[in-house]
């Protein structure tokens, strides 16, 4: 079992994976001489996630522009696609064979969210 006097494992663990590399030391020793002061997990737990989800917004930011150029913008161009194919066209494909494009539309968005370059927060 864990002591009580330290902060928590995974809390630090979460802390080191999450914080930019230049505040992580000052950040940590802050955390734990308050810790130290009054040792309660519950308030380290809420100061880490507190700095995750502030180093993590941006992130965040850049995932949802992904999200719209990479998904809902080709799921727009797809549908004017496919209605003007069902329209003007006789339609040759089956659906178990989906267009190239749909299969992008599906796996292009994890992809460029993977290769999209992280800034880090001041």
């Amino acid at each position: 079992m864990e002591n009580q006097l330290t902060p928590p494992i995974a809390a630090r663990l979460l802390l080191r994976l999450t914080a930019p590399s230049r505040v992580y030391a000052e950040v940590a020793a802050d955390l734990a001489e308050e810790f130290a002061q009054s040792p309660s997990p519950r308030w380290y737990w809420g100061q880490v996630l507190g700095s995750v989800r502030y180093w993590a917004a941006p992130h965040l930011e850049a995932a949802a522009l992904i999200l719209v150029v990479g998904l809902i913008l080709p799921e727009l161009l797809l549908d004017v696609a496919w209605t003007y194919c069902a329209s003007s066209v006789p339609l040759k494909m089956s659906l178990t064979n989906p267009p190239l494009y749909l299969r992008l539309a599906l796996f292009l968005p994890p992809i460029l969210a993977l290769l999209a370059p992280h800034k880090e927060t001041t």
